[in-house]
């Protein structure tokens, strides 16, 4: 009886990696994979979700042995190193997968003359999305993951129309884009924050944003 490849970590590792060769669109990496669309964007949707095993991201460099006196093992040292060119190659087809279903806006017509002595910069500092946060609790008012991307999409918007015509602009991320640094919901040194929901849709939304 027939019937579609089960999930493994190598199959879901290839279809991220015809999903990126096909530039995020399902449909052509489906026909690429010679499957139907509903299967592939369910491999697409698992891929997502399955966090890759860290050896993938590491390459072995070498091993150092600890014996005993008798000539057993007693401690075994696996040196690694990050694959830079495989973890950028994930990444990529990650953030593709992630911003598939986002809706192109409107084209905004360029300038019809620009000063290429001038440069824009948007600077954004302590995005901290994923922070929740009540008024009635803390000053400065409430904030949600909803909140916080409507505010920095609005001011984006807002600095943009209030720049001159620039010859060039760059956005500048100057740390913190989310509020926590992992699943547990707390900083590096392990300080417990008030999260809002998820992460995989914080991660989600922040990506969009």
């Amino acid at each position: 009886m027939g019937g579609t490849p089960e999930a493994t970590p190598e199959l879901l590792e290839e279809t991220l990696k015809v999903l990126g060769e096909n530039g995020g669109n399902i449909s052509a990496a489906a026909d690429a994979a010679g499957v139907s669309r509903s299967t592939f964007a369910s491999r697409v949707y698992k891929a997502r979700s399955t966090p890759i095993p860290p050896k993938e991201m590491f390459r072995i460099k070498g091993t150092s042995t600890l014996y005993d006196t008798d000539g057993n093992v007693k401690v075994e040292w696996v040196k690694t190193e990050v694959d830079k060119e495989r973890a950028e190659a994930l990444a990529k087809v990650a953030i593709l997968a992630l911003i598939e279903d986002i809706k192109p806006t409107p084209k905004t017509p360029s300038p019809k003359k620009t000063d290429s002595d001038l440069l824009v910069a948007l600077m954004i500092g302590d995005a901290h999305l994923g922070c929740y946060a009540w008024s009635d609790e803390c000053s400065g008012g409430s904030t949600d993951t909803d909140i916080a991307s409507r505010d920095l999409i609005l001011a984006a918007d807002r600095l943009i129309a209030s720049t001159p015509d620039a010859g060039e602009a760059i956005i500048v991320n100057l740390g913190d884009w989310f509020h926590a640094d992992n699943l547990a919901s707390t900083t590096t040194a392990g300080t417990t924050l008030d999260t809002d929901g998820r992460r995989a849709r914080t991660v989600r939304i922040g990506v969009q944003v």
